[in-house]
Parts: C-alpha cells; structure tokens; sequence
C-alpha cells in the first residue's frame, strides 16, 4: 500500500478565531478589534487568490500517478496541475512552504475539510452550498444512494413556505452542518472539543447495559466526528492526539482503510517500544488497543497512567470507557 498522501489545503472555510476581551478591554497577546476586523477584509483577497488550491509534497511520478488516477478522471471536480505562462508546472520548495503555513496559521486563518456525505443523516439541520440555495438552511429528509450518487431530498423555508427540494447527485462539502454545530466541533479549543465528543460517544456505546438505540446513536456520533479525519493541527503532538481520535473512530464505526493506514502510521512511529515514554505515546497506544484489542496495550496504558500522577484525565477517562474491550 502506498504511503499516505502529504498535502495542504489553505481553507476550504474561513473562520476567524475570537477575540478574548474583558472589562472592555483587550490583552496585549491579541490583535484590537478594529484592526481584527481590517484584516478580515485582507482575508477575502488571500481567500479568492488560494481559491480551490490544494498543495501535495511528492515527486513528480507521484503528482503524475495522481493526475491520472480513475478517481480523479472519474470525479465531478478534479485536480489540476497549476503551470506558469510558459506551461511550466508550479514547484513550491520545501523551505518556502513552511513559512507560508505558519504565515496562515499566524494570521488565524483556519483550514478544514468539507463535510462528508456520508455522515448526514435524515433529521441534520444544515447550511446548503448548491446553487441556486446557496447559504440557505435545510432539514435532510431523505437519503437514497443510486448507481454510485447520493440523492438529497431536503426541506427549507422559501419566502415563509416550507419547500421540498432533491438534488440528484451531491458531493462532499455540498452541504454542512449548521453553524452551532460547526462552532461547537472546530472553534476555539478543538483537541479539547473532539476528545470530550469522543469520550461522550464511548460513555453512551461503553455504559451500562448500553441499548440497541445508544450503540446505534454512538455509532452514528463517531461517524460524524471520522467525518473531520482530513483536519490538520500544526503542533505535532497535539495532531497525533488528533490521529489517535480518528483510529478509534475508524475502528468503532468499521472504517476499514482508514484504521489500516493510523495503525501502520502508528507502529512506524512507536518502533519496537513496549511502553509509552510520554503522554502523546500513551495516547497513540491507548487507540491502538481500542483498533487492535491486544491486551499488552492496554496493559502498558494502565501502567503508565497508574504510574504517572500529571497523566492526562482525558486518557484515564478514556480508558475507562474502554478497558473491558473483548481481547483478541
């Protein structure tokens, strides 16, 4: 299998970070609000100049196998190779690329990836991106899949009259989730917002005598959060805690490839260690258990939170959910 693919997306949604104020006034770690506000203005110009880039770190044979692919030729919307004047394809050198995702992240401009068809259910309020609807919000009231195309039926308020509507083939990013839900998921803290989602998802599949009804509405739950799986962090420990979310998302929901290629990225990383040396370590195991229920995992998690007094809650937490797992 081939190794998973590096890439960088400026934004596919522009967000603004908040402002912490109090008392009126603002602390001198966060730009005022008027010159905030200015920069937004700044940000729709970088936003139409990145429209619809994505940036990939591979050689020439990779892009070129990329190009080509069935899914790619296949596809509504497509990758195209971006050439100067003279045909010549764009190169952007590794030392240039860095400081321009830093440039972004430093500006508080956020990246995220489109919201998967897979994860809208009937009954989601969310905001429509197909014309001519655009921004409007929508209650799903049916999804069909035919020949390979998700059907969309949806109901929304047109000039005060509720109105069904169906689109026949839609695509990720086509519709959202509302703004609130959106907010909750990715604004302010959202390691801190993901691993509470999670752990809440675990109470209800984990609990006592859990129903048909709660295994159902948690397996949905952590659909919707694997959904996110393409958002990347920059801090490298938080975005392999991150990761680790994903596998056990993947491996609760039974998506397949996905769990494969955190648990080979996982085991690269780890080596031959046998026990967690840090909390990020202890974390990536901890999922790992959770995908492969092999119980010196669990074993050697138990071991470092029982013997690591400033571990994590989050990671005791979680390991609680999950600690009776069936061991293979």
């Amino acid at each position: 299998m081939p190794e998973p693919l590096e890439y960088f997306v400026p934004f596919q949604f522009l967000m603004r970070a908040p402002v912490p104020q109090s008392a009126g006034s603002v602390t001198e770690d966060y730009i005022a609000r008027d010159v905030y506000d200015l920069m937004a203005e700044e940000d729709n110009g970088i936003r139409e100049a990145l429209h619809r880039y994505v940036f990939i770190h591979a050689d020439e044979q990779r892009v070129e196998k990329i190009l080509n692919s069935e899914w790619n030729r296949a596809g509504r919307l497509h990758l195209f190779q971006h050439r100067d004047s003279e045909g010549v394809p764009l190169r952007v050198p590794d030392d240039e690329m860095r400081p321009f995702i830093d440039t972004l992240r430093n500006r508080q401009l956020r990246y995220y990836v489109g919201q998967p068809i897979d994860s809208i259910e009937v009954g989601d309020t969310v905001i429509l991106r197909l014309s001519p609807w655009e921004g409007h919000k929508a209650i799903i009231t049916r999804v069909e899949v035919r020949g390979g195309k998700t059907r969309l039926t949806v109901t929304l308020d047109v000039l005060g009259n509720l109105t069904r509507v169906t689109f026949p083939d839609v695509h990720e990013g086509d519709v959202i989730f509302d703004d609130e839900t959106i907010a909750r998921l990715i604004n302010g803290n959202l390691l801190h917002n993901f691993e509470q989602e999670v752990l809440s998802a675990l109470a209800r599949r984990f609990g006592r005598k859990p129903s048909e009804d709660d295994r159902r509405k948690a397996t949905s739950h952590l659909a919707r959060l694997y959904g996110y799986n393409g958002v990347v962090i920059d801090d490298i420990d938080q975005q392999r805690r991150f990761m680790a979310l994903m596998l056990i998302c993947a491996s609760l929901i039974g998506e397949k490839e996905g769990k494969k290629r955190y648990v080979s990225q996982f085991q690269e990383w780890l080596g031959d260690r046998k026990e967690p040396v840090n909390d990020t370590e202890a974390y990536l195991m901890l999922s790992l258990f959770v995908a492969l229920r092999d119980p010196a995992l669990r074993d050697a998690v138990k071991a470092y939170k029982n013997t690591h007094p400033d571990c994590p809650d989050i990671i005791r937490q979680m390991f609680s959910k999950v600690k009776r797992l069936r061991c293979r």
